[in-house]
């Protein structure tokens, strides 16, 4: 559920070899099912499941996880409950602030070399509709759990949105994200990933009413393949031979994925759509889950993999942004100086600001100078004068390059006229190919006009140099267009 979401084309979809609509209480005759809960309990949810509270996992983003989400999830049975044969999942609304429940499995899931793999779910978003369901964002997701040991490493781990939408639009929108941002757009088109764009169900409405949603990793071919379902409907396929080899190999080395259920209430993929939360959108609509199963079909069936899991999240309100990986073979000592790349500066909005040279700065703290850059580490800033004019900024294009390899990333963000101030945008990189690699990163930034003191922060994992910085400037164009 990540910054998913997605309004790219579908792809074509592929014929199945050996599939079932829906997954009842017993599986179909060659499904082995492998996890099971309906939900026919009281209460909190059971020992299967981890309730994850707070605004992000520590040591992570915590921008309502990443994705600038406004909830803090709880768990308060208000928020999370089983009742009545269902997962209850229910936003609220007290004092100005929006909470809400999340849960994941403790275990991991993956097939077997030879066999496949099936995530299923049936549940009813919550039922709201028009202006008071602006803001809702509830989801059906699986992380993978290379995730669970680096906060940072998204979207290398791999993402899968199986039942996810926003609004109260009538479409569910399949998505997988992979591979990294640091080249913006990146071979799974990051932010927005490789989606099918948004899918009505073939009768009635995600919104309110009972659907069944599904996801198959097929591993009995040659080539594996991801296939989204919808009611028993193919709906959305990724083969492996859409990505590279690198790529897929880094979301699907690792033990495997653990499933998510949530709302959350606003973020970015509700303000692509429409926006939200609003005065006018409606607390108290649950999200109501049936049941959760995964099933495995031919070869071997394993054993769910556990992964010990980061402490629960803590409610702590600092803001992050969702963080990316690129792999390297460059070594992980301190770089050597040199030169930035001398190719193209940021590229050129009609209505952008000056470039900015990094090294320019008007204050800083920890910033090492290089030739023609800036380095930098956890925890440094430096600020600049910046006039954005009379009419509004909305992106921010940085020219940085990093050789980071320890699978971590840095967050750049954007702040104006402190560097405590809440951040106006913000992107996340991680190795671009070395330090001398410079490659322009642009992300989105909160309209802006006027003169500012902007602030540019850095946040890392550990005290080694993580990224170095050449120029930027500020558009009139969003650089993200969803």
């Amino acid at each position: 559920m990540r910054i998913s979401r997605a309004l790219l084309g579908a792809v074509a979809a592929l014929a199945l070899t050996a599939s079932v609509a829906a997954l009842p209480a017993a599986a179909a005759d060659d499904w082995s099912v492998a996890f099971n809960d309906d939900f026919n309990g009281s209460g909190l949810p059971g020992a299967p499941w981890l309730i994850d509270e707070g605004t992000g996992y520590p040591g992570g983003p915590q921008n309502g996880f990443g994705t600038d989400e406004v909830e803090v999830m709880t768990r308060n049975l208000e928020n999370l409950r089983q009742q009545d044969g269902y997962l209850r999942i229910t936003p609220t609304l007290s004092n100005g602030r929006w909470y809400s429940g999340r849960i994941e499995t403790r275990d991991v899931f993956k097939p077997a070399d030879g066999a496949v793999m099936r995530i299923e779910s049936k549940l009813a978003l919550p039922a709201v509709h028009g202006a008071e369901a602006l803001g809702y964002w509830p989801a059906f997701w699986a992380m993978g759990a290379s995730q669970r040991a680096n906060r940072w490493i998204w979207p290398a781990s791999g993402e899968f949105d199986i039942g996810e939408s926003v609004n109260g639009i009538n479409k569910n929108w399949s998505t997988l994200h992979c591979g990294y941002a640091a080249q913006f757009g990146g071979p799974c088109g990051e932010p927005i990933g490789l989606s099918n764009g948004g899918k009505a169900p073939a009768s009635g409405d995600v919104w309110g009413q009972q659907h069944v949603f599904a996801l198959e990793w097929d591993r009995s071919g040659a080539v594996q393949q991801l296939r989204w379902y919808l009611d028993g409907s193919l709906v959305h396929t990724v083969n492996q031979s859409q990505v590279p080899t690198d790529v897929w190999t880094s979301m699907t080395g690792h033990a495997g994925y653990f499933i998510l259920l949530n709302v959350a209430m606003g973020g970015q993929f509700p303000a692509a759509l429409g926006g939200g939360p609003t005065a006018a959108t409606k607390p108290g609509m649950p999200m109501l889950v049936d049941y959760v199963k995964v099933a495995y079909k031919g070869a071997v069936v394993p054993s769910p993999r556990p992964t010990t899991p980061a402490p629960s999240p803590s409610p702590s309100a600092s803001s992050s942004s969702s963080p990316s990986q690129t792999p390297s073979s460059t070594p992980s000592q301190s770089p050597s100086a040199c030169s930035p790349s001398p190719s193209a500066p940021p590229p050129v909005d009609p209505g952008q600001t000056a470039v900015i040279e990094a090294e320019n700065y008007a204050t800083q703290s920890g910033v090492q100078p290089v030739t023609g850059a800036i380095e930098v580490s956890n925890g440094d800033n430096a600020s600049y004068d910046v006039s954005f004019g009379t009419s509004s900024k909305a992106s921010f294009v940085g020219r940085v390059a990093s050789g980071v390899t320890n699978g971590s990333s840095v967050l750049v963000e954007v702040r104006l006229d402190s560097a405590a101030a809440a951040p106006i945008g913000s992107f996340a990189v991680g190795n671009t190919g070395g330090w001398s690699s410079f490659r322009d990163i642009p992300a989105n930034i909160t309209p802006t006009s006027g003169k500012h003191r902007v602030y540019l922060t850095f946040k890392s994992d550990g005290d080694t140099p993580a990224l170095r910085v050449d120029k930027f400037t500020f558009g009139a164009t969003p650089a993200i267009t969803w």
